[in-house]
Parts: C-alpha cells; sequence; structure tokens
C-alpha cells in the first residue's frame, strides 16, 4: 500500500502569507511614498499621508505637523487640477509652506472632521500606523480651526459620542470633556492596522472611485462668474473679488452664525479639550492654532443677504453685514482658548479679507475652500508664523 503523500498546501498558504506580509512591511510603503498623487490618493489614509510630497524624504525630519478638516488635507479647486495631472504636483499651502521654509511638513487633514476627531481619534489612529515605518513626532505641530464648520461638528460629535441629548448644553465639566476625548484617543498596538497593510484597500478604493480629497460633480457650491456686473443682481450672496462679479447660488459657509450661546459655548470648550489632548500626545513640540475665516466672512457682499449653510436645518438667511461681527467675536474667543491652552496664535483673516479685495481665493467650482491663491497665501502665512511667531 502507498504511504499517503503529506499535504503541503498549509506550509505552502503559511509561506504565501509571511511573503505578503513582508512585501507589505518592506516594500509598499516605499511605493507609497513615491506613488503618483492620482494613485496614492486611491490609498488608506495613513499610507496616503506617507506619500505627501510636500518633505524631502520617504520619512520627514524635524517636522511640522498639520492637524484639521478638509482645509488641513488641501480639499478644492486645485486639488482638483492636481488629481488630473501627472506626477506629484502641490496642491495646498503644506507644499508652499515646504517651498518657502525647506522644513518637512505633513497634514493628518480629514475631510468632515471636528476638532476633537482631527487631533484625538484620527491622530491616534493614523500615528499608530506610521509608527510601523518608523515615523518619528514632529517639532511644531499646528492645529487649524474653520470658523465655517468646526463648531457645528463640534455638536454633531457632542450628539453622538457624548450623550448631549441626555446631559444638555451645560452637563459637562471640563474633566467630563477631557476623559471622554481620552477614551476617543485610544490608540493599541492594533490601532491603524488596516491603513498600514493597505494592498487590499487600495483595490478596494481603485474599484469602488474612493479617493481622498478633490471636487466632484456633486459639489453644490459652485459660483457663477461675471466680467460684468449682474444685468438683476440676485438678493442673496453676491460680491465682488478684483475683476469677478459672483454670486453664489447655494449656500456658503459662514461662522456659524446661528447658533446659540450654549451652543457656542460648549462646541468652544471641545476646541479647548482638543488643544490640551494635543499637548499631552506631542510632548517637547512647539504648538500652534491657525485661525481660517469662512469664506462669507471673508468678501465685501453687495447684496442685501447671504444665505448660509445652518445646524440642523436651521434659519439661512442673515443680513449681508452680520458675518463679519461674529467672525471677528469667534477669533477673540478662540485666540483667549488658544492662550489658555498653551498655543500660539497665526490668524489667516486679515492677510486673507485684505487680499480677497483684489482676487478670488475660494472656488469657483468649490467656493467652500481655498483655490490655489487661497492655499499659497495661507501656506505664506504659515511660514511667516513659524518664522517670526514661533511659539
Amino acid at each position: 500500500m502507498t504511504p499517503a503523500r503529506p499535504r503541503r498546501w498549509p506550509k505552502r498558504l503559511l509561506a504565501l502569507a509571511l511573503g505578503y506580509l513582508a512585501l507589505e512591511v518592506a516594500l509598499l510603503p516605499w511605493l507609497a511614498g513615491r506613488a503618483p498623487l492620482r494613485l496614492s490618493s486611491r490609498l488608506p489614509a495613513p499610507m496616503y499621508v506617507l506619500g505627501e510630497s510636500s518633505k524631502a524624504g520617504l520619512l520627514p525630519r524635524d517636522w511640522v505637523l498639520v492637524l484639521g478638516d478638509s482645509f488641513a488635507g488641501g480639499y478644492g479647486d486645485w486639488l482638483t487640477e492636481a488629481l488630473a495631472q501627472p506626477g506629484r504636483p502641490s496642491f495646498q499651502a503644506t507644499h508652499v509652506l515646504h517651498e518657502r521654509t525647506g522644513r518637512d511638513v505633513l497634514s493628518l487633514g480629514t475631510g468632515g472632521a471636528d476638532n476633537v476627531s482631527s487631533t484625538a481619534y484620527l491622530a491616534s489612529k493614523r500615528f499608530a500606523a506610521l509608527r510601523r515605518v518608523g515615523l518619528s513626532d514632529p517639532s511644531d505641530v499646528l492645529v487649524y480651526f474653520y470658523e465655517g464648520n468646526d463648531l457645528n461638528d463640534n455638536l454633531r460629535l457632542a450628539r453622538r459620542r457624548f450623550e448631549l441629548e441626555q446631559r444638555g448644553l451645560a452637563g459637562y465639566s471640563d474633566a467630563d470633556l477631557d476623559r471622554w476625548i481620552e477614551r476617543r484617543a485610544r490608540a493599541g498596538s492594533w490601532a491603524g492596522l488596516s491603513g498600514t497593510f493597505f494592498a487590499p484597500y487600495m483595490l478596494a478604493n481603485v474599484l469602488g472611485g474612493k479617493a481622498q480629497g478633490g471636487t466632484t460633480g456633486e459639489t453644490k457650491s459652485e459660483l457663477r462668474l461675471s466680467e460684468q456686473p449682474f444685468p438683476a443682481p440676485p438678493e442673496v450672496n453676491v460680491f465682488r473679488a478684483g475683476q469677478w462679479y459672483a454670486h453664489l447660488p447655494g449656500e456658503g459657509r459662514g461662522p456659524s452664525l446661528d447658533l446659540t450661546e450654549a451652543e457656542t459655548e460648549l462646541a468652544l470648550r471641545l476646541l479647548a479639550g482638543s488643544l490640551r489632548w494635543t499637548r499631552q500626545r506631542f510632548v517637547g513640540a512647539r504648538f500652534a492654532l491657525v485661525y481660517i475665516p469662512s469664506p462669507m466672512a471673508c468678501y465685501e457682499f453687495s447684496s442685501p443677504r447671504v444665505c448660509v449653510r445652518s445646524y440642523e436645518e436651521r434659519e439661512s438667511l442673515y443680513g449681508a453685514s452680520a458675518a463679519r461681527p461674529r467672525s471677528d467675536e469667534l477669533r477673540e474667543r478662540v485666540e483667549r482658548i488658544a492662550a489658555e491652552c498653551g498655543f500660539g496664535w497665526i490668524d489667516a483673516t486679515p492677510r486673507v479679507r485684505e487680499a480677497a479685495r483684489a482676487d478670488l481665493l475660494h472656488g469657483p467650482r468649490d467656493f467652500g475652500h481655498f483655490n490655489r491663491a487661497g492655499y499659497t497665501l495661507l501656506g505664506e502665512i504659515l511660514a511667516e508664523g513659524l518664522a517670526s511667531a514661533r511659539p
């Protein structure tokens, strides 16, 4: 009787798995760091970050970390244009900062993220993933605050995660918020694993058409532009920027005009908690808060009213003169919070408002975000802030 042949497929399967893991750990991160933007935009977020071209090598040295929402991710018209180009073109403020200062810069910006998620939750997960390829802690940390929707996003986070409906707007102590933020920021050895082993995720993204950033056909913030005054000027969202007469048919991003004082206070306390956590996480770094004004507070409107996106479908029509005073109030309050949390202060508002008189800094396809001129100006402001007012 012929003896049974030993099963070899388990060993072969194990060898295949080990070979795949070795390929993922040793080779694919290196490839991700050199992939063209059109390909790297399909990668999971940690590997997309590794491929950012605002640094000299694969891993940054003595580097600047940028945290925030879609503005920190460079979303908008410039990125849309860059995604259609070959290679790894520049498309946002971090590239300008790198070019102006020579510093390595990485952004963990994520579209739609609130202040807590963009600092504590997502930063923890992505750092856990990038630690596996040797990423060190940054020397400088810049946290973006965008007045256009950060407060609204913070309130939505409180409703989802912090028992807002049960406790009410005044039912939180700073200790409560710090404890919940710390709990949300937990990142064990397993965290970010899906962002480290990314070949299956890249395939899913390619097949599903998913990509990082850019402007899609669903964008509802597209401007109407004309070099002549509108023959019948609309009653809302009309302004002039340099040679252009502009009209926004839809809703624009404003400085949270519809929030009550109690809602504003809670949303700002969540911002303060996220800043406290960031200081504790990156011990030894220098910190600055970057204030980015909303588009509706940048331009001088000739229409009597403006239409803005509101929280939970509230009133959206306001007098055109309401945006800037509200913006100035929020800037003062956020600056106090930054100082109390040990952060330096880089306010883009004065320069952006001045430049918006002569040039269009947002859109026109995506008026909710900076275009090339806007991100170039922001990058210059960051470079000057780090050089002259480094905290």
